[in-house]
């Protein structure tokens, strides 16, 4: 509160986050699902408004589905939750039956337990049941008591089970062995109380399973606030304001959604996606570390994700998978088939090092990216310095019983701007480490790399990129939007502003990126269209991934086309807060609507880490233009802010614990900053570019120390900075950049029949109906 008054005093914007209880989402409409993790190894996966149904819903601990849902009787009748009214919060469920009684769900952290609280029950005695699988019925070894037990075998006639204890005060627990639904309820627990609490743990052995219940039933409640309370200080801590407050509610819901794929399962790292990425697969992990945890100032979980990840690193130098990082990491195996989880993992120790000025880090990362570079030239380098690699092993991985469905052998275009980045990391940290050798080394291969590059891979013809090269020298054309990671190293702006008109105009529909062109032979319109085709079939080939819309949002930004890229950023907001899963980001659209439907259908994993980590660095990065580099003991400030945002205040945490609270006020004239370090800080060098036209940009740096109010002001052709209140002298310029005329009259591509698809004949070409819809 305090630190709310100063900065009121101060003139900046609100400095409070939005409450938890005010990002509450109603079950209604398109919203049906929602989902809580632990942070550890589980997580619950429920359908707001019915029965979970469907395969993966319930509760997953340890990997496995251990309960599948639960269910309530007063007085005899059940409490049928398609009549209540759901609200779904960040940490609780809340449910409003028609009969007054209201029920609250809430997952706990770093614990294998729910609670359900039952409160104003009215009309008879309350009767809690727990529902498995009905065919696991005969595995159920159940033990009625103050504290119930129930051993469920998460495979039939085998020894693997978990056990789930059942606790509440004053209630009575009898077995049952009862039908509800399509499910069976082992125990029921009744009580005549007009306030009840159950309290569901799971453990891997009956005794874990009744000393966790024991614990949380005497220490429930405060569990519950330091659950509430995290999310809370993840909010401050990271607290942002715009001039849109459902823009503002859903990058909250963001924040939280990624942090929750953040858990311990034997490791620090990220869950990939829910409900079956439930382990962690490197190349997202590291593609969604900036956006889940750097910029939000969880610097710690970063840094043990990685560090976590580098113990994994396969040190045998005889293998052909030597200095590679993990792709895939589950409880029972580890997999290295994938060229670019390592380059994404020594570019995200670069983002590290950089914004935290972590020296030790520097000197225990170092030796893992040494080898890391060694194992690619030894094992997967050719003689232009390209990065060669399998069919099936970039991101686009998918894989039939005829081999991959998207073969991109040998060398990807992605792969290659990947490895480019990987040669120049491994050369800053050999040049600050003091290995001359490397560092030479290092910088004449991607010398050779970057020629090599930009002599095989621009297709002159087309002004694009090729998507690949095969092993036999042929250069791929179709049309995907991998060439997007590699335009920061064409070296001809003609082509990069053709590259990103093309990627817009006929491969991003306005709701994002389609992993093909509409206009191929193998485009599928649909992720799910099992009468025509295997899903995987479609996974890569015309489907809709979101994480791509981040790349494509920073160099429209970069190029000041934020106001439209924000229209990318618009569909996201909107599903975050009224998509099928409450306050989360799904992996896939479909690339069509099916008829009658005017938006695709969301697919794949319900929530997923990168989609969600791009969305959050695209506002960091690109809209608000920051750039933390503790090691400097700079700041820069590149702003692309777009208009509908209005203005804005925010909280940037650097990597010496120092916190800075910003303002942007660019709507007006002057254009004005503000900047106001929460604690001293010595020396701080802050850099601002900022666009004063799409052809001009104006200029300056400045350096700041102590706990002081800096104001800059940018008029059309000067700028002024302010300490307290008082001119500073700054240096500045103003320099011009023609904007290019390609990019003034962008349009996102229109879904368009055709044809000639291979997996249609002309006469079955139509739209799906939502009656073909797969389950």
């Amino acid at each position: 509160m305090l630190a709310f008054l100063f900065m009121s005093a101060l003139g900046i914007l609100q400095f409070n986050s939005i409450p938890l209880d005010s990002l509450g989402i109603k079950a209604e409409g398109r919203t049906e699902w929602y989902s809580y993790t632990n942070k550890q190894a589980g997580f619950y996966f429920g359908e707001a408004n019915g029965l979970n149904l469907l395969p993966y819903q319930g509760w997953t601990v340890y990997g496995g589905r251990v309960l599948k849902d639960y269910a309530f009787t007063v007085g005899g009748k059940m409490l049928k939750r398609k009549d209540a009214s759901a609200v779904i919060y960040p940490d609780k469920l809340v449910r409003n039956f028609v009969d007054g009684t209201v029920e609250t769900f809430t997952l706990l952290d770093h614990i294998n337990a729910f609670v359900v609280s039952l409160h104003r029950i009215v009309g008879g005695r309350l009767t809690f049941r727990i529902l498995l699988k009905s065919e696991r019925e005969n595995d159920l070894v159940v033990k009625p008591g103050i504290i119930s037990t129930v051993e469920n075998k998460l495979v039939p006639d085998s020894s693997d089970s978990r056990w789930i204890a059942v606790a509440a005060r004053n209630s009575i627990a009898k077995k049952v062995l009862e039908q509800v639904a399509s499910f069976v309820s082992p125990l029921e627990i009744q009580t005549d109380s007009k306030e009840a609490d159950f309290i569901v743990t799971c453990g891997k052995s009956e005794m874990e399973a009744r000393r966790t219940a024991i614990q949380v039933m005497r220490h429930f409640v405060r569990m519950e606030k330091e659950r509430a309370d995290r999310m809370q200080k993840l909010l401050e801590d990271s607290f942002v304001r715009t001039g849109d407050l459902d823009f503002d509610k859903a990058l909250s819901w963001a924040k939280l959604s990624a942090d929750a794929l953040i858990t311990n399962q034997g490791m620090k790292g990220i869950w990939a996606g829910l409900p079956w990425f439930n382990n962690y697969w490197g190349r997202d992990s590291f593609i969604s570390l900036p956006g889940a945890a750097l910029l939000l100032g969880n610097f710690e979980n970063a840094k043990q994700i990685l560090i976590d990840y580098a113990a994994k690193q396969d040190t045998d130098s005889t293998s052909t998978n030597f200095g590679r990082i993990p792709n895939l990491i589950t409880p029972t195996e580890t997999i290295y088939n994938t060229a670019d989880g390592t380059p994404w993992f020594v570019s995200a120790a670069f983002d590290y090092f950089t914004m935290t000025g972590d020296r030790s880090f520097a000197s225990t990362i170092y030796p893992v990216i040494k080898r890391a570079l060694l194992g690619t030239e030894k094992f997967h380098m050719d003689s232009d310095y390209f990065l060669i690699h399998g069919d099936q092993e970039t991101w686009m991985d998918a894989v039939g019983p005829d081999g991959p469905y998207t073969p991109r052998g040998n060398r990807a275009v992605e792969i290659q701007s990947l490895w480019l980045k990987q040669l120049l990391v491994t050369n800053y940290f050999a040049r600050y480490l003091g290995d001359n050798e490397t560092a030479m080394k290092t910088i004449v291969m991607a010398k050779r790399l970057l020629r090599n590059f930009n002599e095989n891979f621009i297709d002159k013809d087309n002004q694009l990129l090729y998507d690949h090269i095969s092993e036999s020298g042929v250069p791929d054309t179709r049309l995907r939007p991998n060439q997007l990671f590699a335009l920061w190293i064409v070296n001809n702006k003609s082509v990069q502003v053709n590259i990103l008109k093309t990627i817009v105009e006929k491969l991003t529909f306005p709701w994002g990126i389609a992993s093909l062109v509409q206009s191929d032979k193998n485009f599928h319109p649909y992720h799910h269209y099992e009468s025509k085709y295997e899903p995987d079939a479609a996974y890569h080939n015309g489907t809709v991934w979101l994480w791509l819309s981040g790349q494509l949002i920073s160099y429209l930004s970069q190029f000041r086309e934020q106001d439209f890229a924000f229209e990318l950023t618009r569909v996201l907001s909107n599903e975050l807060l009224h998509g099928k899963t409450a306050g989360t980001l799904p992996e896939l659209f479909d690339a069509f609507p099916k008829r009658g439907k005017s938006i695709p259908e969301e697919s794949g994993a319900f929530s997923q880490a990168w989609s969600l980590a791009e969305f959050i660095r695209t506002f960091y990065q690109s809209y608000l233009g920051v750039r933390v580099n503790t090691l400097e003991n700079s700041l820069s400030l590149v702003p692309r802010l777009p208009k509908r945002l209005g203005d804005i205040s925010f909280k940037v945490v650097g990597g010496n614990t120092e916190e800075y609270l910003i303002s942007y006020k660019l709507q007006g004239n002057p254009q004005k900053i503000d900047i106001i370090p929460l604690d001293s800080v010595v020396g701080t060098t802050i850099r601002l570019f900022l666009m004063t036209t799409k052809d001009r940009e104006a200029r300056t740096a400045f350096v700041i120390s102590g706990k002081h109010k800096f104001e800059i002001l940018v008029y059309s052709d000067s700028v002024s900075v302010e300490k307290d209140g008082k001119s500073v002298g700054a240096d500045f310029l103003f320099t011009t950049d023609a904007h290019p005329v390609e990019l003034d009259s962008l349009q996102f591509a229109v879904p368009l029949p055709n044809m000639e698809w291979g997996f249609l004949k002309p006469k079955h070409l139509h739209f799906m109906k939502e009656s073909e819809k797969s389950n």
